[in-house]
């Protein structure tokens, strides 16, 4: 949720308006790997946040995919986020929102188990929601 206020010559008012984090990453600023690594290091741990989904809960085109984490560096790009330090088993994801909050995931893909693990970090709490949004609507749509 975006938190806007308007003021007008009768009041100011609040309002939350939905918003999905892709839609307030800087597009024009792709993160490199010293970046990327940097901002994953300044990020308390506490802010940091895992999660998993079994194959079968995975978006389909991921679910069938040859490789998920070839397919899923595709749809990460096409939401926003720049593919950093990709290997066959793991890839980790960064962007930048438009006021410069990093944004930061690493996915690896555990093929015994059939299973996607998802670690992510947030600067600010309120980054934690979007964030976890952001990335289950990237891999299960």
């Amino acid at each position: 949720m975006v938190q806007v206020a308007m003021k007008t010559s009768y009041d100011v008012f609040y309002y939350e308006v939905p918003c999905m984090l892709h839609c307030l990453l800087n597009s024009a600023k792709q993160m490199t790997e010293q970046e990327y690594q940097s901002n994953w290091q300044k990020v308390k741990d506490t802010n940091q946040l895992n999660f998993s989904f079994a194959k079968s809960q995975l978006d389909g085109c991921l679910a069938n995919a040859s490789s998920v984490i070839d397919t899923l560096a595709e749809l990460a790009q096409i939401n926003g986020f720049s593919t950093v330090n990709k290997t066959d088993t793991t890839c980790n994801f960064g962007a930048l929102t438009v006021n410069n909050l990093p944004v930061l995931f690493q996915a690896t893909f555990d093929n015994f188990q059939d299973q996607l693990n998802v670690v992510y970090k947030f600067a600010v709490p309120p980054l934690k929601d979007l964030t976890t949004a952001s990335i289950k609507f990237i891999l299960t749509k």
